[in-house]
């Protein structure tokens, strides 16, 4: 198999980085305002500026973030499997692409249209703040999650011994 060369191994460490920084702040500025910007007055702005932040810059960086590290797993030592904090990182790649689509979309167009439909007043309805806590959940879970990544990344710990 062929393995990357020292520059192109430099080259794909820097955009994975970069990419997955790009991911931890933009994750870090829709938290920020979801949870201390986000006010009646300006919910419909607030939450597009997430939605397109999502759409725009989170999925971006996760999809680069995912393609580098398997490109680190195929052309490096690392491999997919030879270590379980490789896999635990993907696992943390992976499951906010499956969950996005099932808690983080689904929870912001409903907000969204929460809004369209109550304006100001839709930040008292019981649907909107359900949606708003599953929202803000996910972007804190996943935040946990990207810190936990960067852990891994930095102390490589043993986990139980693969076979």
């Amino acid at each position: 198999m062929k393995k990357l060369s020292n520059t192109g191994y430099k080259i794909v460490k820097s955009i994975h980085i970069l990419s997955s920084s790009v991911w931890i702040g933009a994750s870090l500025v829709g938290t920020f305002l979801l949870t201390v910007v986000l006010d009646k007055n300006n919910l419909r702005e607030i939450l597009s500026a997430i939605h397109y932040i999502d759409l725009l810059i989170i999925i971006p960086a996760n999809c680069v973030t995912l393609i580098t590290g398997i490109m680190f797993s195929k052309f490096t030592e690392w491999g997919f499997f030879k270590h379980r904090w490789i896999i635990l990182k993907y696992v943390i790649n992976i499951v906010p692409i499956l969950f996005g689509g099932v808690l983080f979309a689904p929870s912001i167009i409903k907000m969204l249209s929460i809004v369209d439909k109550f304006a100001e007043a839709a930040a008292l309805d019981s649907d909107f703040i359900m949606a708003k806590n599953i929202f803000t959940g996910s972007f804190v879970v996943m935040l946990l999650m990207l810190a936990g990544a960067v852990l891994l990344t930095n102390f490589k710990p043993k986990l139980i011994k693969n076979k």
